[in-house]
């Protein structure tokens, strides 16, 4: 059976048409399956979330979001910089792994905005499939900056309030990469993504802080 390897690129803040879908070209589709050999299939991503600014972007009010090794959702305060490696399973309906970097304002009016604010952030996802026989797809790397997106480095108060009401805040950057499960006659496969980066973070939006 072969086992289909799908992945979204990093992208950031669209919610329309300019999201991507980035397919890769067979990779850990049926290793080790020639002749007689026993197929293998995907148990888990392994992942590394990176992020960084070239300032300090209003370090009060900065959160990332990430899928954590438990499949749930954390988020912990950005002041410019940010690193994590885990392990995520492929459960029996799929796996997610996704970050963003977050900007919510307690108080807009705290904040003036003038020709916008400097928001720039870059964001590297390093990932690979783990198989059931220890072995590994191709490491595959996606970033902010090496054609797979555009940036979205201005904040400003219009952009603030259309970006907010859909995420719970503005977001310079965001990443999604998704299997999701299908039940075969002899075995799970899974195959994806059926959710982009805007679509996953807009069903999984934080709360604006009041």
């Amino acid at each position: 059976m072969l086992v289909a390897l799908f992945a979204c690129s990093v992208m950031t803040t669209s919610c329309g048409d300019d999201e991507e879908i980035v397919p890769i070209d067979n990779q850990g589709q049926n290793q080790g399956n020639q002749g007689n050999e026993k197929p293998v299939y995907p148990v888990s991503l392994q992942v590394k979330y990176e992020a960084s600014a070239p300032q300090n972007i209003m370090a009060n009010y900065n959160l990332v979001g990430y899928v954590d090794a438990d499949g749930k959702i954390k988020s912990e305060p950005f002041t410019g910089s940010f690193s994590k490696t885990l392990t995520i399973p492929i459960t029996s309906t799929g796996v997610n792994a996704a970050f963003q970097v977050l900007i919510v304002l307690k108080n807009k009016e705290e904040i003036e905005f003038g020709e916008g604010i400097d928001v720039t952030t870059d964001m590297k996802f390093t990932w690979n499939v783990n198989f059931d026989d220890n072995s590994k797809s191709e490491e595959f790397v996606f970033t902010t900056t090496n054609g797979y997106c555009n940036a979205r480095p201005t904040l400003t108060a219009s952009n603030y309030d259309n970006y907010a009401s859909t995420f719970g805040g503005f977001v310079p950057a965001m990443t999604h990469i998704g299997y999701y499960a299908e039940q075969t006659a002899d075995r799970t496969s899974y195959d994806g993504p059926k959710l982009l980066a805007a679509s996953f973070w807009r069903e999984n939006a934080f709360t604006a802080a009041q």
